[in-house]
């Protein structure tokens, strides 16, 4: 099933790839500036860094909800607790995997919650530095001789470009959440 999945998004991504090389020779053949083809390139990037940290953070989001970090403490014990043959032995190994329990529910909290903070954090520069380069590009609009600036064939291709690198990360990230489905299923 996994390698199905594998295989549709190959296939898929193929598509985008060949969809994100005719705008780039649409693009080409408006014949753009030096400073034109730097800002599609910051844009592109600074797009494809938003939208890929925003699906990182909702994925690693969905991760926590599937408690795949309480499921691993729980089997450990229950591994564990048949070895034990006393009911002495079984009281203190209980005491002690309580105390285990605690401490590695609150560091996998504190963990999971300054990650959370981080990939948060980065998504919202992310997002800063795309809107920046936007506000940019329409000031040098306004602003440029009408030789320097952007045609509205350029603009419009520029927006295909940044919807397809969103669609495309759209789609490997739908992928993703489906193996990472399967793979805990499977557990």
């Amino acid at each position: 099933m996994s390698q199905h999945i594998e295989y549709d998004c190959q296939i898929t991504l193929v598509l985008y790839h060949f969809i994100d090389e005719i705008l780039k020779c649409h693009f080409s053949n408006e014949n753009p500036n030096i400073k034109q083809k730097e800002l599609l390139k910051r844009l592109c990037k600074y797009k494809y860094e938003e939208t890929i940290t925003k699906y990182e953070f909702n994925l690693f989001k969905n991760r926590i909800s599937e408690n795949c970090l309480s499921n691993s403490v729980q089997s450990q014990h229950n591994a564990n607790s048949s070895l034990i043959v006393t009911a002495h032995r079984a009281m203190m190994q209980e005491k002690f995997f309580k105390q285990y329990a605690e401490i590695e529910s609150n560091t996998s909290t504190n963990k999971v919650t300054i990650s959370l903070d981080l990939i948060k954090q980065h998504m919202h520069q992310c997002q800063k530095q795309l809107n920046k380069e936007f506000e940019q590009m329409w000031h040098n609009q306004r602003t440029f001789s009408p030789d320097q600036r952007l045609t509205p064939t350029m603009v419009h291709l520029i927006d295909q470009r940044l919807t397809n690198i969103d669609a495309r990360l759209k789609c490997i990230y739908t992928f993703k959440a489906q193996l990472l489905k399967i793979k805990i299923e499977s557990l």
